[in-house]
């Protein structure tokens, strides 16, 4: 469970490092592009 709520929160600031870089709106697919990550998990 603790490698798992780590991996949560290392991709939520991730995202955050996506907003700080400039964009204000994002949609999921955007998000997961950024990440290389599936849109689902995004």
């Amino acid at each position: 469970m603790t490698s798992q709520l780590n991996g949560s929160v290392l991709k939520a600031f991730k995202i955050l490092d996506l907003f700080a870089a400039g964009k204000s709106e994002l949609t999921a697919k955007e998000t997961a592009d950024a990440l290389g990550i599936n849109m689902i998990t995004a």
